[in-house]
């Protein structure tokens, strides 16, 4: 037999003790961006409520709100805003290599002194631009906003390592000025 021993081995209680103080330090850490990214999020939504009260009290009272002016399409005609709708959506989907496949757009809804405009939209996205897509459209203005979408992982023609695509169908409302 030898002799050799280990001058003082390590206690296992200290280093049990640092790992669980490291875990429990990242576990906060996570914690508190988690938190701070819920909270942005409610803020977003804070704001897009506020829009929807904003409208709602402008319809019903027919009063001119200032605070409404750069979210709403304010163009000569219902037509012509109704077409700015379109080329923003166009312009958002080209920026993020969203192919349309199919733009339908819904008739023109007045709604007291706002004017209501639907568009459907069909089409496929790159996977890895589907959130971009999405925050582009949620942060535009003059507001654009999501009713539905429908997401389904798009068929492909041939087997490879391209990029994944997403098939997206979306019903989209924006608001003008009568």
């Amino acid at each position: 037999m030898s002799d050799f021993r280990f001058p003082r081995a390590p206690q296992p209680s200290l280093v049990f003790g640092l790992l669980l103080a490291c875990v429990a330090l990242a576990l906060i850490l996570i914690g508190a961006r988690g938190v701070s990214a819920i909270r942005g999020f409610n803020d977003e939504i804070a704001q897009k409520q506020a829009f929807i009260s904003r409208a709602k009290a402008y319809e019903a009272n027919g009063l001119p709100d200032q605070s409404t002016q750069g979210e709403l399409y304010a163009e000569e005609t219902p037509q012509a805003a109704l077409a700015k709708f379109q080329t923003d959506l166009q312009q958002i989907a080209e920026d993020n290599g969203m192919q349309i496949e199919v733009i339908q757009t819904e008739p023109i809804t007045p709604s007291g002194d706002l004017l209501g405009m639907v568009i459907s939209v069909t089409g496929i996205v790159p996977e890895s631009r589907l959130g971009s897509l999405l925050t582009d459209l949620a942060t535009r203005e003059p507001y654009i906003l999501v009713n539905d979408v429908n997401l389904r992982r798009a068929r492909r023609l041939r087997r490879g390592d391209g990029p994944r695509f997403i098939a997206i169908q979306m019903r989209l409302a924006g608001f003008a000025q009568r």
